[in-house]
Formats: C-alpha cells, sequence, structure tokens
C-alpha cells in the first residue's frame, strides 16, 4: 500500500520553486499524459520510471494532482489512474467542436452502412486524436479508443488530412516528427508516402492496412471546414477479417460520402479540385 501524505511548504532552495514552477507544471502534465496511456493504471514506482522522475517527486505531484481531482488513487492495487477532472476539461475542447455533436448522426449512418465502427478524428501536433466514435453492432469491434493518439503518416485519417497539405509542408512533418515504425507494415519511406498521398488525392479516401496496429483496418476521408481547409476526418475501422481487402473500395465511397455530407452540413466547402 503507497502511504500518501499532504505537502508542506517547499523550501525556498528547491529548483522547482526557483523556476516559478514552470518545471512541476511540465512534470504534472507529463504524469496525466502518462496516466492516460494505459486504463490500467501505473503504480507509483512504475510511473516514475516512466516518466523519468524520482518516486518522491513523482508522488509529491500526483498528491496535489489528486487534490485537484486531476488523478486518483485506488488503494486495493495501489495504482495511480486520470480523476475525473481530466475528463472535465477535456471535454471542453470537444464541446468548443460544436461539430462533434453535429457529427453524430453521420457518424451512425456511417456505422449502419458498413456495420463497422465509425470515428471521428482531429490533428494535433503531428498526431491523429479520436474526439468520438460510434460502435460496431457485430460482436468483432475496433481496438482503438476515444482519445487515443496516433502518428498521422501511420494512420487512415492522418494520411487523408496529410493528403489535403503541399508536398513541402508534408516534408516539413517528416523531418521534424518522423516516420515511426509501428508495425511491420507502416511507411516509414517518404517516397512511399508521397506515392500513396497521391493515390488518396485521387481516389478520396486513405486506408491504413495494419500500419498502426496488426490486424486492425481503417478507411479514412476528410470534412473539410468553410475555408476548403480540412476540418477533421472521420472513418470506418474493423478488424482485417472483416474489413478485407475487397470491402475497401465499397467502404471507400461509403466514408468519403458521408464525409462530404457532415462537411455540408457544418457549411464546409469542398476543395477545388474534386473527386470522380
Amino acid at each position: 500500500m503507497i502511504r500518501r501524505k499532504v505537502i508542506g511548504t517547499r523550501e525556498t532552495n528547491d529548483p522547482e520553486t526557483r523556476d516559478g514552477g514552470v518545471q512541476s507544471v511540465d512534470r504534472a502534465l507529463h504524469i496525466i499524459e502518462t496516466l492516460a496511456e494505459d486504463d490500467e493504471g501505473y503504480r507509483l514506482s512504475d510511473l516514475a520510471v516512466r516518466t523519468g522522475l524520482s518516486t518522491s517527486t513523482a508522488h509529491r505531484l500526483l498528491t496535489t494532482l489528486e487534490k485537484r481531482r486531476f488523478v486518483q488513487f485506488d488503494p486495493t492495487c495501489s495504482k495511480w489512474h486520470v480523476g475525473a477532472q481530466s475528463f472535465a476539461v477535456g471535454a471542453t475542447f470537444t464541446r468548443r467542436r460544436n461539430f462533434v455533436a453535429l457529427a453524430m448522426p453521420y457518424l451512425r449512418k456511417l456505422r449502419d452502412v458498413t456495420r463497422e465502427t465509425a470515428n471521428l478524428a482531429v490533428v494535433d501536433d503531428a498526431s491523429i486524436i479520436v474526439l468520438t466514435r460510434v460502435e460496431s453492432r457485430e460482436i468483432m469491434r475496433s481496438l482503438t479508443k476515444v482519445g487515443g493518439r496516433v502518428a498521422m503518416v501511420a494512420s487512415g485519417v492522418g494520411k487523408a488530412v496529410l493528403a489535403t497539405y503541399a508536398d513541402e509542408d508534408v516534408s516539413a512533418i517528416i523531418r521534424h516528427h518522423g516516420m515511426p515504425r509501428l508495425t511491420e507494415k507502416s511507411i516509414v519511406r517518404a517516397s512511399d508516402l508521397f506515392r500513396e498521398l497521391t493515390t488518396i488525392r485521387a481516389q478520396g479516401y486513405a486506408v491504413d492496412d495494419e500500419e498502426a496496429r496488426m490486424g486492425l483496418r481503417c478507411v479514412a476521408a476528410v470534412v473539410f471546414n468553410d475555408c476548403g481547409e480540412p476540418q477533421a476526418a472521420i472513418s470506418v475501422s474493423g478488424m482485417t477479417s472483416r474489413v478485407t481487402v475487397e470491402r475497401v473500395p465499397e467502404l471507400g465511397k461509403a466514408v468519403r460520402e458521408v464525409a462530404a455530407e457532415l462537411t455540408a452540413a457544418i457549411g464546409g466547402v469542398m476543395p477545388a479540385t474534386k473527386v470522380s
């Protein structure tokens, strides 16, 4: 059992005090981000290793975050988890994008037409974050989760958005963030990615063919804002046993059409170059 204590007044020679607490804020946010990576939570010692902090520093920050309900401690298994306040703050991000509520009927339609899980995602710092989803009614469902983050170059929704960017912008993303090999099928050469982006622009949808996770296939298309720029992307995802290669063109057409409908519903404009 981890014994928790109330934080007392810090000494003036504490480096975290001298720098105005900026380092503490950075470390605390890193803790929350790390806890969000695993639904099972972390023991203090494991969390300290994952974040590169000493156990005393990690514990001090956790107890402060716990007071504000950003994290919570489960005494039955001595593990720390993301708290309710983290969800409340994160939910503001979703509410600010009112297209999430507008998107739900379209996600349900996409789910019903394809019988697969439908997802809505946005770009954040060269990564894709799933904002919401409508689960498939089939027994075999997608393994990704809401709030999950994956590199743009390794995801269907990410590549769909990248296909709307100029080549120089894509090159800049590759230079700054690399091309991670998440599975044996991940695209790790820039030339291969650019070749695929050309195909995506022609067909109007992108495919993640087990590039982010083995056994999972995803088909995605972009939702545009009123300036003809990518606002979000929607996709269908599922196990490769259901989302087969043979079904991809049919799924691509469905995703592309629903994305166009959602674009119109939010007052968006399709870009000048249209898919035939």
